[in-house]
């Protein structure tokens, strides 16, 4: 009985939170103009517009699927790396195709109403690393590399600059990076001249 209460809870947070989210992406492209005017989004690339409608979309859904398995238990089994640890290079399998090609992306989708969602994402997941011996096991291989080239691309200095305007979201990137960092590698890496990360 409690167990089906926190579901409906969990449920209800998440309606709650993607409806809210909703009216915040709503309400970004309604002010349009002023908004998108001081992050420059003349450059903004088609890319970074995506992954903020496939935040929306994916973000809640992914918090509460965390909270509802439990930090020290949850493994990750659906299908949104490209959403939390967005790189210049889209997913070959994602059907959105996501991107942040520079720093002007970055701020872009920083001052985005998902970087609430985004960051309380990057901070779960992180601990979910943290909470277990071999926390890289808390992700599929096949992210992996991804997750390395997140970091290692987000660590630049002008993505470092553009994320001072952020700095709950800058926290939380660092918590994640650090928790990955110190996992270690969870099996020898066998390179794949296929992949694109």
């Amino acid at each position: 009985m409690l167990k089906k209460a926190t579901t409906a809870a969990a449920s209800g947070t998440t309606k709650s939170t993607s409806s809210s989210l909703a009216n915040r992406m709503a309400a970004l492209d309604l002010a349009g103009s002023s908004k998108k005017a001081s992050v420059g989004a003349t450059s903004v690339s088609a890319g970074a517009r995506r992954l903020l409608k496939a935040q929306e979309a994916k973000l809640a859904k992914i918090i509460a699927d965390v909270k509802s398995a439990g930090i020290e238990k949850y493994v990750k089994h659906d299908h949104w790396a490209w959403y939390v640890w967005p790189t210049t290079k889209e997913g070959m399998s994602d059907s959105a195709q996501v991107a942040v090609k520079n720093a002007e992306d970055v701020a872009f989708v920083l001052a985005a109403p998902t970087c609430a969602a985004w960051t309380e994402c990057l901070d779960i997941l992180a601990q979910a690393v943290r909470s277990r011996k071999n926390g890289k096991r808390v992700f599929p291989s096949i992210d992996h590399g991804r997750i390395d080239f997140f970091i290692q691309e987000w660590s630049a200095s002008d993505y470092q600059e553009a994320m001072k305007a952020q700095p709950e979201f800058a926290a939380a990137f660092e918590a994640f990076a650090s928790a990955w960092k110190e996992a270690g590698s969870s099996e020898p890496k066998i390179p794949n001249p296929w992949a694109r990360y």
